[in-house]
């Protein structure tokens, strides 16, 4: 080979190497870039040289990679760089090689490695939520790797969203940042018991009352108590034979936790009722919440509870909430904001919209 580092003298060079033990096979690699070969790739037999022509003539990188073939199909390689004629070397960042650009990541776990680049020394690898530069605050990993050319990125969430995967480099002493957009597995459930039938069900007609850390069907319980009606002879269903009343033995709440993509616009809709069996006066109140660590969305919903104890016709109204998600994970969460005898809730739902 020519003396690593050295400038070719034209289009046209020609490499020599020395015999490895036990090769069976030699391969050459050329490119712009580390790893690749636009400019040659060429098994050159047992020969300890060979000439290779279309070279830049600009000055620029040229990556040599030079592969031996040992026995039991042992493939092994060195690296060589060079400065093409002409000119002077480019320094270059680096760049992800492993994983490939835009692969889908499978497992909680991912190994990366990258290319030296040109004129680097030190290197940086963060992963997060967000595309762009400054989105530090949703990193899930982020290490100053010295002159490590590889790392493992745990914490992938399998949602079937996005990860942001930033590679800082220093060419020539300027950090320079590449992003890399990576697809995560299979998207886990979405959303699911919006209209409340699944477990626990009541004996018709009756409710079942869960308190605050309860859960039922990914749903968990908030504020004191909420009350699970089967409306089966009274009305108190919309969607189904089940409703949840936010109000139990005093004011409480439910909450949802979904995988959502960042960016992504959702639509939720739901039906609400005033409880028509109450001792108290005025109209039945609720917030609908949405966002992630503290709700960035929010909807106030009143409606009018029917004008006799007695009236099983309940007064269903339709509800909208459009939001925009900001992370891969989203909390929907309705609370009563009404003693006993409150918010009546059923057939929620939430679709992705454009």
């Amino acid at each position: 080979m020519p003396v690593a580092g050295s400038t070719l003298t034209g289009a046209c060079a020609t490499f020599r190497w020395s015999a490895g033990n036990r090769a069976l096979e030699y391969y050459l690699d050329i490119g712009a870039r580390e790893g690749t070969n636009q400019f040659a790739a060429v098994s050159t037999g047992l020969s300890l040289n060979r000439e290779v022509c279309g070279l830049p003539t600009d000055g620029s990188a040229v990556f040599v990679r030079l592969w031996t073939l040992l026995p039991g199909d042992d493939w092994r390689y060195v690296d060589y760089l060079y400065r093409a004629a002409s000119g002077s070397i480019q320094n270059t960042p680096a760049e992800i090689s492993v994983p490939s650009p835009s692969a889908l990541l499978t497992n909680t776990c991912a190994n990366f490695s990258w290319t030296q680049g040109v004129g680097v020394t030190q290197y940086r690898l963060a992963a997060g939520f967000f595309s762009g530069v400054g989105q530090n605050l949703s990193y899930f990993f982020d290490q100053n790797l010295g002159d490590r050319r590889s790392a493992q990125v745990c914490g992938i969430q399998q949602r079937g969203g996005k990860v942001f995967v930033h590679l800082w480099s220093n060419p020539a002493g300027v950090w320079t940042n590449k992003e890399y957009v990576f697809s995560t597995g299979t998207s886990e459930m979405f959303f699911t018991n919006g209209d409340f039938e699944s477990a626990p069900n009541p004996l018709p007609g009756s409710w079942i009352t869960l308190r605050a850390g309860e859960n039922f069907e990914r749903w968990v319980v908030g504020g004191h108590s909420i009350d699970i009606h089967d409306g089966r002879g009274n009305g108190f269903a919309r969607s189904g034979k089940q409703s949840v009343d936010l109000s139990g033995e005093a004011p409480g709440s439910i909450y949802q936790t979904m995988a959502t993509q960042p960016g992504q616009k959702y639509r939720v809709t739901f039906w609400y009722a005033g409880h028509p069996y109450h001792p108290y006066e005025g109209d039945a109140m609720a917030t609908v919440s949405w966002g992630y660590r503290g709700a960035t969305e929010r909807q106030f919903v009143r409606v009018s509870r029917p004008a006799s104890p007695n009236d099983q016709q309940l007064n269903w109204m339709a509800g909208q909430l459009d939001v925009v998600a900001e992370f891969h994970e989203s909390f929907l969460t309705f609370t009563s904001n009404s003693p006993n005898g409150g918010i009546i809730l059923d057939d929620v739902q939430i679709q992705p919209i454009d």
